[in-house]
């Protein structure tokens, strides 16, 4: 599956994207993408890594084996491609977080939502019902 308004350099740093190119969307969880695409559609341009365009977020969705230079963490969602970390252009990420939690059933792929950070971190973990966590 791949993602309507992101490419795939959005979600996989170059390291990935030099070494799988297109096929690196093997790697990201098709929830995940299905929901940052819902997200993009209701809030309009979201910002999750921009290296491609000369930007300097590069670990805000997968990270993978091959980004030495990551946030480590070795059970992140990250690290299984079902986490990103992103902001808006038009809305503030407190606004997108709440949102969420008011309407859960729009986004029913979103089970880890972390609460207390200037980004807006979700993740298609494996679980029942959404849990919040603070940063």
């Amino acid at each position: 599956m791949k993602a309507k308004y992101f490419d795939i350099r959005e979600f996989v740093s170059p390291a990935v994207y030099q070494r799988f190119l297109q096929n690196a969307w093997w790697f990201i969880d098709p929830r995940l993408i299905e929901t940052a695409d819902a997200l993009r559609k209701h809030f309009g341009t979201m910002i999750i890594n921009d290296w491609a365009c000369g930007g300097a977020f590069r670990y805000r969705g997968l990270r993978s084996p091959l980004d030495a230079d990551a946030p480590r963490g070795d059970f992140s969602m990250h690290r299984f491609g079902r986490a990103l970390d992103a902001h808006f252009v038009s809305a503030s990420v407190e606004e997108v977080r709440s949102y969420i939690l008011a309407n859960k059933s729009r986004f029913p792929h979103i089970k880890g939502l972390e609460l207390n950070v200037s980004w807006l971190h979700i993740d298609t973990r494996n679980a029942e019902n959404l849990i919040t966590f603070r940063g």
